[in-house]
């Protein structure tokens, strides 16, 4: 949660990253990918791609500027004081 925004994976819309406003409004499709591990940190999601095989990436909050950042299969990621654990 981040700003009044809760962030999550759909798993009935094939893992896609969605947010939505605490009251329930503003529901908001964010990617079009099977994603999981899912973090918020410095005003960015991370997450972890299944559909390109686990791949680490980030994009803004709003679901902007997506960026790979690692290329190795992440399975499970932590997120500690802005250091990220793969």
């Amino acid at each position: 949660m981040s700003n009044g925004w809760v962030y999550y994976c759909n798993k009935s819309d094939g893992g896609s990253i969605y947010r939505i406003r605490t009251e329930g409004t503003d529901k908001t499709k964010l990617n079009n990918e099977n994603s999981e591990f899912i973090n918020l940190a410095n005003e960015h999601i991370y997450y972890s791609s299944k559909t390109t095989g686990g791949k680490l990436y980030s994009m803004s909050l709003g679901g902007s500027n997506r960026t790979k950042i690692s290329m190795d299969k992440n399975n499970n990621e932590d997120n500690d004081e802005g250091w990220f654990y793969l």
